[in-house]
């Protein structure tokens, strides 16, 4: 998406301290979730959706503020297809000054309440970010993985605890 050059108020600011400072306004766009980077430039942009009204982009234009990391978290299923995977829990840890991000993956239960499989965090100054999964297995088990997000992860998770990165 392109911007369309108007800018939001001065001041405005995205939730939680990520990409401070000013946005630029786009057309509005279909996404999956509200913060993310949008355009591929590595910035959390602002999507807001309106139910009764169009949608809005915010593209973050803002350049002291360092890129994020897209994990994609996913539940494979016996046909080698996969879903989203629900009641995953994602941890990326406090580091570098970035506070730590909890999010759990909701199963969708209507159009306000559903959940993306797609997790944002800010990355460090390194350029990386130590994120954990943690998902329930047959009958009560918990699995868990670490890794380094360092871009567009996509994790697929399998009931028997074994993890394919893509």
């Amino acid at each position: 998406a392109s911007s369309s050059g108007a800018s939001a108020p001065e001041g405005r600011r995205l939730p939680g301290g990520v990409g401070r400072g000013r946005l630029g306004r786009a057309p509005a766009v279909e996404v999956d979730e509200p913060l993310r980077a949008v355009d591929g430039d590595g910035l959390a942009d602002l999507v807001v959706a309106n139910q009764w009204a169009g949608s809005t982009l915010y593209l973050n234009r803002t350049a002291s503020v360092g890129p994020v990391a897209v994990v994609d978290v996913r539940m494979a299923l016996a046909d080698g297809g996969h879903r989203v995977a629900v009641g995953a829990e994602v941890v990326a840890a406090a580091e570098d000054g970035e506070p730590q991000v909890v999010r759990q993956i909701y199963p969708a239960n209507g159009h306000a309440s559903s959940s993306s499989p797609l997790v944002t965090v800010p990355l460090t100054a390194s350029g990386t970010r130590s994120v954990t999964i943690r998902w329930p297995g047959p009958a009560g088990t918990v699995h868990e993985t670490s890794f380094q997000a360092d871009g567009r992860t996509q994790v697929v998770l399998r009931d028997d605890g074994g993890v394919e990165f893509q």
